[in-house]
């Protein structure tokens, strides 16, 4: 229990706390760590309340000497302290910078994070150390909340936070000669997903003292939160050996599982590729002590490591035959479908050995693609097989060479019958027609998947696409991107946009007005004056949604646009978006446009059903309303 204040303390807070002179303030704020807890939450609220700098700096200045309570009530203000925070720790007093920078960090206040990064090259070791400090639990303090989820709001609040927090982390690796701090390279590689353009940018630049200081930190950090940084560093030639020793070595299954789950980097190339640089993986040996958990999803991303990587054939197959035989479905499911992908003699002779020994699903998987591949030797003998193979194959074989002569709902509904009932020879068709060199096959093989929609069954198989070379597969693709949710989705989706066919730019537009457009503002915003007609119409129309005044401003501009095209796209967005104000000048349009397609489509705009008869009376024939 407290001790009893003195009368006369309490007496001069009392004087103290009735003047409302800016001057006063600082007296007051001086006082608290004498105050006990109930008149020290009083004093704090009144110079919450009063808001005058000189106490409010005070406030600040004072963190590191007050207790726990008196603590974490300033933290409770954190967002009201701001300017004085920024005061207060330009400071040439050094225990009042640090007492800034603490509460700064011990609050998790992203927002003021850019003070720490000023902090850095203030010519005081002190100061530099625990603002690098404080950068590096900002960092940790995001990865976790991330990992702890939350709904859109809270996500779009961490959002945020995330940025804040990388921009100062940029300020603090191009000063990084100043202060030499490693705790900012170790936030910068932990938030790698914001942070890898502007590190791997400072990495590679000639002679630069990053790459061993990052090599080093990666080499020595065995943390499951580096796995992420792990692989993007494959695609960087000056960490790459560091990456893939790490790689190699790890043994940790928390490592594995994080790396695992972190496979989606690899759709980009560069990541990709780096990959083949990986000769072995202890934790696939035998003899390793502890084994990760591949289930569920994460075994179809463990398949793809082990295939991504550099390994010598036997190993990979000996991986995918000890999953097939192994008691987890969905990961020998995975490697079992890696095996059929592979048209090799040393991939055939595994897969006579699935088919003699494996289980009865396994089995009759592997005895149909032995079939495939060699049809003279027949159908070889495994459990199961003999009974379902020529029903199986006509009426598959039936409703694919029917597929486009049905119409959408039969297209489903039979579709959907026959891979229930047929699971494992449907599924194999379609990744079969997918590798098919043949555009019809594919492009067939892809609307079959949208239509049934199994996007989110196969997304490695999407993805995949988004980079094939026909750009009408690519399209196809990026617009199957919508089924996927995730952070590999969110990297395809941003380099769709920079695709150089406007189809697939559109396509990805469209995908993201179902996402949280506010991330994306400013890629859309750069496509509101677009030169293709398709993208700057989705562009305008996904941020009009969100009430952005850019967009009102480019639609308008649009609709006067030299182009006929684009004039034509506007009246669609304006009949998309039931944008009953713009009637007036649609209408000028369906009169006075010089392009007779332009007229027309005004025309149809005026005459469809939400916008007959708004704000004009009888529309039945619009050239006869006056202006």
């Amino acid at each position: 229990m407290a001790e009893p204040i003195p009368q006369c303390l309490r007496r001069t807070y009392e004087i103290v706390a009735g003047m409302p002179n800016r001057a006063v303030d600082g007296a007051l704020a001086g006082m608290l760590a004498s105050l006990n807890e109930s008149l020290s939450t009083l004093a704090v609220t009144k110079l919450i309340e009063r808001g005058n700098l000189p106490g409010l700096i005070t406030l600040v200045s004072g963190y590191n000497g007050y207790d726990d309570h008196l603590k974490a009530l300033v933290r409770e203000h954190i967002v009201a302290l701001h300017e004085a925070a920024r005061r207060a720790i330009a400071s040439d007093a050094v225990d009042t910078r640090l007492s800034t920078i603490e509460l700064i960090r011990a609050s998790r206040n992203c927002p003021l994070a850019y003070l720490l990064s000023e902090a850095l090259t203030r010519r005081c070791s002190r100061t530099a150390m625990a603002a690098a400090t404080a950068l590096k639990t900002l960092a940790l303090s995001v990865i976790d909340r991330r990992a702890a989820g939350g709904d859109a709001a809270q996500q779009r609040g961490l959002c945020g936070e995330t940025q804040h927090l990388g921009e100062a982390l940029r300020a603090g690796l191009d000063s990084w000669q100043t202060h030499h701090r490693i705790e900012v390279l170790e936030a910068s590689m932990l938030l790698a997903d914001v942070m890898e353009a502007a590190l791997f940018k400072k990495v590679s630049q000639p002679r630069s003292p990053l790459a061993s200081a990052v090599g080093n930190l990666l080499r020595a950090d065995n943390s499951p939160a580096m796995a992420a940084f792990s692989l993007r560093a494959l695609g960087v030639p000056e960490l790459r050996a560091f990456a893939v020793e790490r790689i190699s070595a790890a043994e940790d299954p928390a490592f594995i599982e994080r790396l695992v789950d972190e496979m989606w980097v690899t759709v980009d190339p560069a990541a990709e590729n780096g990959c083949a640089s990986i000769r072995t993986m202890v934790w696939l040996e035998n003899g390793a002590p502890a084994q990760p958990d591949l289930s569920g999803p994460r075994g179809a991303k463990a398949v793809r490591l082990v295939r991504a990587s550099g390994m010598p054939l036997d190993r990979k197959l000996g991986a995918y035959r000890k999953w097939i035989n192994g008691a987890c479905d969905a990961l020998g499911r995975a490697a079992l479908w890696q095996l059929t992908a592979m048209d090799t003699p040393e991939a055939t002779r595994a897969l006579e050995a699935v088919a003699a020994s494996g289980s009865r699903e396994a089995a009759q998987i592997a005895a149909q693609e032995l079939f495939r591949r060699k049809p003279a030797a027949g159908l070889p003998a495994s459990r199961g097989v003999g009974e379902t193979r020529s029903e199986d194959d006509s009426e598959v074989a039936a409703y694919w060479e029917r597929f486009d002569e049905l119409d959408h709902d039969r297209r489903v509904r039979i579709g959907r019958r026959l891979r229930k009932k047929y699971e494992s020879s449907f599924e194999q068709r379609l990744r079969n027609a997918l590798r098919n060199v043949e555009f019809v096959h594919r492009e067939r093989a892809m609307r079959m998947i949208r239509d049934l929609r199994l996007g989110h069954e196969m997304p490695e198989r999407v993805f995949a696409l988004t980079r094939d070379s026909d750009e009408r597969i690519r399209s196809l693709a990026v617009a199957m991107l919508s089924e996927i949710e995730g952070p590999a989705a969110v990297r395809i989706l941003r380099r769709a946009l920079e695709d150089t066919d406007p189809r697939v730019q559109a396509n990805a537009i469209e995908v993201i007005r179902d996402q949280d457009v506010h991330r994306w503002t400013r890629e859309l915003g750069d496509r509101l004056r677009g030169k293709h007609n398709r993208v700057r119409a989705n562009a305008i129309k996904t941020l009009l949604r969100h009430r952005e005044r850019d967009a009102a401003v480019a639609l308008l501009s649009m609709l006067s646009d030299a182009s006929a095209a684009h004039r034509i796209s506007a009246l669609w967005v304006a009949e998309q978006l039931e944008l009953a104000s713009l009637l007036p000048r649609v209408r000028r349009m369906a009169i006075s446009d010089p392009d007779a397609r332009v007229r027309d489509r005004a025309d149809e705009v005026l005459r469809c059903e939400q916008f007959a008869g708004v704000g004009f009376g009888d529309m039945s024939d619009p050239r006869e309303v006056e202006s």
